[in-house]
């Protein structure tokens, strides 16, 4: 790599760093670097000099418009006038001037957490959140309606869905219709009002006092599709996912957690939240945890 290539790329490197730096320093001057950097109404001009040892350092002056460049003596100096750029981006952050150090490092990237896209975005139509539990696999009844409520409100409070159709509508259409166990959940959308069906399906359901695994001590596992409650053809009535066995998602509490929540109960509304808060993050755009487990 020539000498040439790495000035011109120092160059480069000191008008950002000047640029940022200019409104709000003044006069910054290092002996030992020989730096010194006037900062005017229109010109920023840092001017590496000869030494008090007598060494010859490159001289560069830096305008708006153009930059002078010339030959280094060794790799030393290039490390020299390194060191000197990066300490003057550090003066303003430490003596308060300029950008705050928070501002700057949030400017560079440092601390913005990544945004996580959502995997499906829910018609604006009205949408029904079915939950099916065709094995029986969840004991206590009232976890269903935990899970309804809850995935309803978090679809409504991040605006992944816009009207969701209340649980109220499905215990009367369960009340009404004493075929409803046998009807499809694209029927049922229908009878509901729904545009959409979220299909929830309960495939695995534990919530027991009793601690018998301190590491996956209570659990639910569940699949998730999107069925298009107007689909004519059988083929296009699952909008979502691609697979035919749905997108899965479980949730899982420690023997610590189970110990103490106590009850069935509150067992069984901690894994609700956990779950539904999973599913509704597939809906919509969230800022990545670090904490978030997995789905």
């Amino acid at each position: 790599m020539s000498t040439r290539w790495i000035c011109n790329v120092l160059v480069l490197c000191h008008r950002l760093f000047f640029g940022v730096i200019e409104g709000g320093m003044g006069n910054v001057f290092f002996a030992r670097v020989g730096l010194r950097n006037y900062t005017g109404k229109s010109r920023c001009i840092p001017t590496l000099r000869r030494d008090t040892s007598g060494l010859t350092h490159a001289t560069r002056i830096l305008s708006c418009d153009k930059a002078l460049v010339t030959m280094f003596n060794d790799s030393r100096d290039i490390r020299r006038y390194v060191v000197g750029c990066v300490f003057c981006m550090a003066l303003p952050i430490l003596a308060g001037c300029g950008f705050s150090g928070g501002q700057l490092l949030y400017m560079m990237g440092v601390g913005q957490a990544a945004t996580i896209e959502a995997q499906f975005r829910l018609a604006d139509e009205p949408i029904l959140v079915l939950v099916d539990d065709p094995g029986q696999a969840m004991d206590w009844p009232p976890a269903w309606k935990y899970i309804t409520d809850d995935l309803s409100q978090a679809l409504v409070k991040h605006e992944a869905a816009k009207r969701v159709v209340a649980r109220a509508t499905i215990e009367n259409l369960r009340r009404t219709h004493l075929d409803f166990a046998k009807r499809g959940c694209r029927e049922i959308g229908q009878l509901a009002g729904a545009s959409q069906v979220l299909w929830v399906e309960i495939k695995d359901f534990l919530a027991q006092e009793d601690i018998h695994d301190a590491n996956n001590a209570a659990y639910i596992m569940v699949t998730v599709k999107v069925i298009d409650a107007h689909g004519e053809k059988r083929s296009r009535v699952r909008v979502w996912p691609t697979s035919p066995s749905g997108h899965v998602v479980s949730a899982r509490l420690s023997g610590s957690d189970v110990a103490r929540l106590r009850t069935k109960d509150a067992i069984s509304k901690e894994l609700s939240a956990l779950l539904t808060d999973r599913i509704a993050k597939l809906f919509y755009d969230y800022e990545a945890d670090e904490f978030d487990g997995p789905s």
